[in-house]
């Protein structure tokens, strides 16, 4: 038993002497990290809130120690930082300053063109008027060092514009709301013997109405959030000239046939002076009802103003998404807007084969 115990004690000795020096060992590599620079405060220079920062501002990261950090860069120089929100780099923003006594470095928060899309992906999706992000940097590569800074406010609306842009937009709504049910600004323009009310929405002016409203209020959300005036894309002015030119052919459709049925008029009462019948005008259908209307034409629900509703909702969908989610202005494929070009001129198609009817014809089948 004692020979057992002899022969175990130098393994056991062995052992030991191993873990207590691995339990000595100063230099593991997590220590090693914690022991490097490292981001230990961020604060804006110039915002009433010294934990909230938005564009325009001034940020200043402090990093202890900075004169190793410093010496991490290829070139020794400010200029090579590149500062991170959780976790992204914001390539572009070059250091205003920095500073050795204070060790801190000095940022102002701008767009440019390489941190575009960074901006766009910190700053989409708002839920309020600010989001927490993790701040940090690094000596120029794509790795930042530690940050102790995990709690700091990225400013995305000024709650002043917000004000203002909020009920603006609500306000634009019930305007147009209330000028579509007291004015024939979206009604079908031949329905001239009914009153405004009860005439039935007009297609075609809907769906100019609709991309109009939708661009506008996408174009001042954008330029709140970002200060950005040039957000207008091919896709969008595609979509405006689509509906603005279904309007204006719907328009000269429903000219030609007031006209025809005017002359149509005038003929009967050539033919029988006698009578003294004023001259005559396409007698519209009454309605007012807004989704029956845009799905109902002449011969009654057709499946054209059905295909062309469903597919301007379903693209009305994509850009109001794609506009809160990325802060931009979303590009369509030329399929997509091929698509939308078909849906109008088939409805224009349809439109201008359909015979207008006169209240001569219709009171003399009624008498027939």
């Amino acid at each position: 038993m004692r020979r057992t115990l002899t022969l175990l004690n130098p393994t056991a000795a062995i052992v030991l002497a191993t873990l207590s020096g691995a339990a000595q060992e100063p230099d593991s590599p997590s220590q090693a990290a914690e022991a490097g620079p490292r981001v230990t405060q961020a604060y804006s220079v110039n915002s009433e809130d010294p934990q909230s920062a938005g564009l325009a501002d001034r940020l200043a990261v402090k990093v202890e120690p900075f004169e190793d950090f410093l010496k991490q860069t290829p070139n020794g120089r400010c200029s090579d930082f590149v500062l991170f929100f959780d976790g992204i780099p914001m390539r572009g923003l070059d250091a205003l300053t920095c500073s050795l006594d204070a060790q801190e470095v000095h940022f102002v928060l701008q767009r440019t063109p390489e941190s575009e899309a960074a901006w766009h992906r910190l700053l989409g999706h708002p839920r309020s008027l600010s989001r927490r992000i993790s701040v940090s940097l690094s000596s120029g590569g794509d790795y930042p060092i530690p940050s102790q800074v995990a709690e700091f406010k990225l400013r995305i609306f000024h709650l002043f514009d917000l004000l203002l842009f909020a009920p603006g937009l609500l306000l634009f709504l019930a305007l147009m709301i209330r000028l579509a049910k007291t004015t024939a600004i979206l009604r079908d323009p031949t329905s001239e013997g009914i009153p405004v009310a009860e005439r039935p929405f007009s297609l075609a002016r809907c769906q100019m109405a609709f991309w109009s409203f939708l661009s506008v209020s996408a174009y001042v959300f954008i330029w709140v959030t970002l200060g950005d005036l040039n957000t207008l894309t091919d896709s969008v002015l595609i979509l405006i000239g689509i509906g603005s030119g279904t309007a204006l052919g719907a328009k000269l459709i429903d000219s030609s046939k007031m006209d025809q049925a005017a002359l149509t008029s005038q003929e009967t009462t050539e033919a029988a002076p006698s009578q003294n019948q004023p001259l005559t005008s396409v007698k519209g259908r009454a309605s007012g009802r807004l989704l029956v209307d845009l799905v109902t034409g002449e011969d009654g629900v057709s499946l054209h103003r059905l295909q062309m509703v469903i597919w301007t909702l379903v693209l009305g969908m994509i850009f109001c998404v794609g506009v809160y989610r990325t802060l931009t202005m979303p590009e369509f494929s030329t399929t997509l807007l091929g698509l939308m070009g078909i849906s109008s001129g088939t409805y224009l198609g349809f439109k201008y084969p359909e015979k207008p009817k006169s209240r001569d014809s219709e009171e003399a089948s009624s008498q027939a």
